[in-house]
């Protein structure tokens, strides 16, 4: 009997019991957006709490009405983290005692290539290869609550909208997306098989979540019980080698059409004969592609004309002149 006795002392502390979630112990650290605590155990005899931004006297006290329920909440605490002391009417800050600490939780998600042992998140991972997750969070200090660690979902969401419970490996086994996190940063140990046909080629969202205590439904905020989401890229083809993109380029002949040139024919005088003044002599242009055709008019003067008779007329007169020139001389 004494035997049996020794075995089950040397197994409880070998294995302790687990604990729960919700049950805070003095000195525990809970976090902004808990509730449904139970944290008799951390007031002990006390029935309020107090915080000191410094010296020694406490900057806010609130009084514990329900210990098996209480909520941690953002109104109250999101500006005072640190450590809450179990307070009395009578305690000092140098008598009372921590009850638990309060901190802002915060998600942080990476995808990497596991075959390349490269960090994805926002880029390209090949299909067929194999993604993993890295996990970063201050939420593993809930182990000391008794607890293998934080439980913290990995979504998983595909091109068309599926959130994923559940990744298959290279064999075809499903891996659940819950995951106890007991550190920070931690691998789950999930191996994601993008070669799947079950995964379609295109862009995934991941990203995680906290509901521990329901803090993510009390607290919902980007970073803190919601990690930022990121992407990757599953496809075969490397996004940063795009075709070549055959060009044609288009010449746009221009042809000119030669202005014509009238041609002017400067007027002949006669003694007794006016001709036309002016010859115009249009010029023909043929239009041809990328070739100017100018032709010049070239004009031939009318030559002057004479009466007829004229000749004899002036012969005449010269001889008539000629006699009478002798006459007087005479």
């Amino acid at each position: 009997m004494k035997v049996i006795v020794i075995v089950l002392m040397l197994s409880a502390l070998v294995y302790p019991v687990a604990g729960a979630i919700n049950t805070i112990e003095p000195g525990n650290t809970v976090f902004i957006g808990e509730d449904n605590l139970d944290v008799t155990a951390a007031l002990a005899s006390y029935e309020k709490l107090a915080h000191f931004s410094g010296g020694d006297d406490p900057d806010r006290i609130i009084t514990v009405t329900s210990p098996t329920a209480f909520y941690i909440s953002p109104s109250d605490f999101s500006d005072r983290s640190g450590a809450w002391y179990a307070w009395s009417d009578t305690a000092t800050k140098a008598s009372a005692p921590v009850a638990f600490y309060v901190d802002d939780p915060y998600l942080t998600v990476k995808v990497r290539d596991i075959d390349l042992d490269i960090d994805v998140s926002d880029k390209w991972i090949p299909r067929g290869d194999n993604a993993g997750f890295t996990l970063q969070t201050n939420l593993g200090v809930m182990t000391e609550r008794g607890i293998a660690g934080a439980p913290i979902t990995i979504k998983v969401k595909s091109p068309s909208g599926t959130t994923y419970a559940t990744l298959a490996d290279a064999a075809g086994n499903a891996q659940s997306l819950d995951v106890e996190v007991p550190s920070s940063p931690y691998d789950p140990g999930i191996s994601w098989y993008t070669g799947d046909s079950r995964y379609s080629s295109g862009s995934y969202t991941v990203y995680l979540e906290c509901n521990a205590n329901n803090m993510n439904d009390n607290y919902y905020k980007e970073g803190t019980t919601i990690s930022k989401k990121v992407t990757v890229l599953v496809q075969s083809k490397n996004p940063l080698i795009t075709s070549p993109t055959e060009t044609t380029a288009t010449t746009i002949a221009t042809t000119t059409l030669a202005t014509p040139v009238p041609t002017t024919v400067s007027p002949t005088t006669a003694a007794t004969t006016s001709l036309p003044a002016t010859t115009t002599v249009p010029a023909t242009v043929p239009v041809t592609t990328m070739t100017t055709a100018t032709v010049m008019a070239t004009a031939t003067a009318t030559p002057t004309a004479t009466a007829p008779g004229f000749g004899m007329a002036v012969s005449l007169l010269a001889v008539l002149a000629a006699g009478a020139f002798l006459i007087s001389r005479r």
